[in-house]
């Protein structure tokens, strides 16, 4: 999991993501979630458009794939 740490104004950015077994990217930092087809990416990142992109009320600490339905996404959240 990548951190982006930025002591001098106090803050902490963290970067999540997962990737499910047919070739879907999902990835969260801060309160956003943005979901991505790998198959569709360029090694240029000039074409990466999200499948889906959507904003949460909580900050993320956690991202998986369902199992069962590859189309959900579990997000976790912490209680601070």
């Amino acid at each position: 999991m990548p951190r982006n740490l930025n002591l001098a104004s106090g803050s902490l950015v963290k970067s999540l993501f997962n990737v499910s077994i047919h070739g879907r990217l999902v990835v969260g930092g801060g309160d956003k979630v943005a979901i991505f087809d790998v198959a569709t990416m360029t090694a240029d990142k000039t074409n990466v458009k999200p499948l889906s992109k959507n904003g949460v009320r909580f900050e993320i600490v956690r991202l998986t794939f369902d199992l069962v339905v590859e189309n959900y996404v579990a997000v976790g959240a912490s209680d601070v």
